[in-house]
């Protein structure tokens, strides 16, 4: 069995808010089950390809506000606004 320390850091999704407080702590992939637990990645949150999955994610580690596009999918993705083109 192999569970990490607990690191704790600040997040913030938009410029203008305050920073809350986030937890993140890894745990072996077959305790899960054990422990009730389901890994957070297996859950789609916003149903994007993964090729769009990775653009949108670089936007939120970026820390963007917007985002300007031509594909209308990334308006489902809630941490920055999209602009979409034509």
């Amino acid at each position: 069995m192999a569970i990490s320390y607990i690191e704790q850091f600040d997040v913030t999704y938009n410029s203008g808010q305050e920073p809350g407080k986030a937890s993140l702590q890894y745990v072996s992939g077959w305790m899960f089950s054990s422990l009730g637990l389901r890994p957070q990645s297996s859950k789609p949150r916003n149903n994007l390809r993964t090729a769009d999955a990775l653009h949108a994610g670089a936007d939120v580690k970026a820390q963007a506000t917007r985002s300007i596009t031509n594909d209308p999918v990334f308006k489902r993705v809630a941490f920055f606004e999209t602009l979409v083109l034509g």
